[in-house]
């Protein structure tokens, strides 16, 4: 038994970070991202700098709500890969999520230099500066976004309401009625329908 434990031991001990990044990317692909940051671990404890290690086990750290460790993670990425608008990007969700609005722009404007056509980063950093009243460059970011790809409704939707908040009101009624048109879920663009019918004519119509 002693001996077969020995050979255990020497035949983990001889793989190298391929093996382990691989194993833990299966575990990761099967959702059981709590065994797959373990693989991680052992990558990175055979090679340091093995990048996509960093990226994955940042991942499942996501995944796992340890939202420091995960920035952590990318932040050792970028350091490697410094160019990554993916890293980047996944800073902006953790920083938001930290309450760092201006640490989540910074990071999307990052992800954006590099990768202008993200819709995803667009529309959050769209949103990240309507939280901080930047009106202007939340419609400039809305409508960027909506003009990536016309069919997504969060696009069309967001478009309206920054139209709504500049009081460009024909726009925003215009907007606001085909998101709600496209996606019956999106009830608040009746509201904000509604109160740009009131800005402009005095009344309000939620239909």
């Amino acid at each position: 038994v002693l001996i077969s434990l020995i050979l255990f031991a020497n035949s983990i001990y001889s793989q190298d970070s391929y093996y382990y990044f691989s194993r833990g990317q299966n575990l990761m692909d099967s959702n059981d991202f709590r065994r797959a940051k373990l693989y991680f671990d052992s990558a990175l404890i055979k090679n340091p700098n093995h990048t996509n290690s960093y990226f994955n086990r940042g991942l499942c750290l996501g995944m796992l709500d340890d939202t420091i460790g995960s920035l952590n993670d990318f932040v050792k990425y970028l350091e490697l890969v410094p160019n990554d608008p993916d890293a980047y990007e996944r800073i902006g969700y953790l920083k938001k999520e930290l309450k760092d609005t201006s640490g989540a722009i910074r990071s999307f404007d990052s992800c954006l230099k590099y990768d202008p056509s993200n819709y995803d980063a667009r529309i959050s950093r769209g949103k990240m500066h309507w939280m901080i009243d930047s009106l202007l460059k939340s419609h400039n970011d809305f409508e960027y976004a909506y003009h990536l790809d016309t069919n997504k409704i969060e696009g069309v939707y967001f478009k309206g309401v920054s139209h709504y908040m500049l009081e460009q009101y024909d726009s925003a009624i215009k907007y606001l009625s085909l998101s709600f048109k496209k996606d019956t879920n999106y009830i608040n663009a009746l509201y904000y329908k509604a109160y740009s019918n009131y800005e402009k004519n005095g009344n309000i119509y939620f239909k």
